[in-house]
């Protein structure tokens, strides 16, 4: 059985669950309904569902219907969502890519309109660990390695996510379903060879846990001390940003004079800090090693310029975003 616990920050109100149709969220919902209903820790929560319609699948329409079926017998209202993906979207993101922004979109829209403050889904352990596989085979960093959060705040006042089954294997999920008699639709994507990640969970996750007994569980906790590295890190950035930060501005700029202070390493944390903090894609890595040498040759009233690419802002132009030097603290230039 999987027991969920209400999460410190859940307050009385809305709660949105994500649905699909498919085994992860119909146990999810299942199990949340079970919670709502019983347990007096959960009391003042009401339940609503989303269901996102990118019309990407053959069998689209049965996903609808069968989440349409599931909170009609649970009592769940649901909210659903037609969205239409650009071409243009497809081809510079990638369909996977681009169904899952154009589904987190719905989702915040959803979420308002429901004035749910928080949204569940249904992400397992399976998913954590090939998102860190993913992420480890491109050459990402902490971020990318640590994967998926268990609670992410929301931006620009939209919800909260979050993924209370992250530390639950898939093969309790589907005894879970078994048990409680659900039904579901098998999503036939998840036998194609042709996705990466699709690959890993048909060929490399069940080799692995082969080779090693529990190796699933184990590498859950790397991603979680992982995570707990992070935390940390990001703490001490947000105070080398506060301290970079260029006071005075209309909108929030960094001190040259100030980041380059501190080393390269803290140098790009702090302007990735500070290009999340406005809602921006991160850069490359060469643009960054760029930026930065800009950063230590700058001189006197200079203004450096980045360009990011963000396809799923404009395919076509990429937007920019500006460094500018302060110009009220006259210090010294670094020789």
């Amino acid at each position: 059985m999987v027991a969920l616990k209400r999460p410190p920050k859940l307050e009385p109100g809305p709660l949105l669950v994500a649905v699909s149709g498919g085994l992860d969220s119909t146990v999810l919902l299942d199990l949340l309904v079970e919670r709502v209903r019983l347990d007096p820790d959960w009391a003042g929560v009401v339940l609503h569902a989303a269901h996102v319609h990118h019309g990407l699948q053959v069998d689209a329409d049965r996903f609808l219907e069968t989440a349409e079926a599931q909170c009609h017998r649970l009592g769940v209202r649901l909210w659903i969502r037609h969205v239409h993906i650009p071409q243009s979207d497809l081809q510079a993101m990638g369909v996977e890519a681009a169904a899952r922004s154009a589904r987190r979109g719905a989702l915040v829209e959803i979420a308002r309109a429901a004035n749910a403050p928080v949204v569940a889904l249904a992400h397992h352990l399976n998913d954590q660990v090939e998102t860190a596989l993913l992420q480890w085979m491109r050459g990402a960093g902490l971020e990318g390695l640590s994967a998926m959060p268990d609670w992410k705040e929301g931006s620009a006042g939209g919800p909260a996510f979050w993924r209370p089954l992250l530390g639950v294997p898939k093969a309790v999920l589907s005894a879970q379903g078994e048990l409680r008699m659900l039904r579901w639709i098998e999503d036939a994507t998840n036998t194609s060879l042709e996705m990466d990640r699709n690959r890993l969970r048909l060929r490399v996750l069940p080799e692995l846990m082969e080779i090693r007994a529990g190796a699933l569980e184990a590498m859950g906790r790397s991603i979680a001390h992982l995570q707990s590295d992070r935390q940390l890190l990001e703490a001490w950035v947000a105070e080398d940003l506060a301290a970079c930060l260029q006071p005075g501005q209309p909108h929030p700029a960094l001190c040259i004079f100030a980041l380059r202070k501190r080393p390269d390493g803290r140098m790009a944390r702090v302007i990735r800090a500070w290009l999340a903090h406005l809602g921006f894609p991160m850069p490359s890595t060469r643009r960054m090693e760029e930026l930065l040498r800009q950063v230590r040759g700058a001189g006197p009233h200079s203004q450096l310029e980045m360009r990011v690419d963000a396809p799923q802002f404009d395919a076509n132009r990429p937007f920019r975003v500006f460094l500018r030097v302060s110009l009220l603290i006259a210090e010294p230039l670094a020789p």
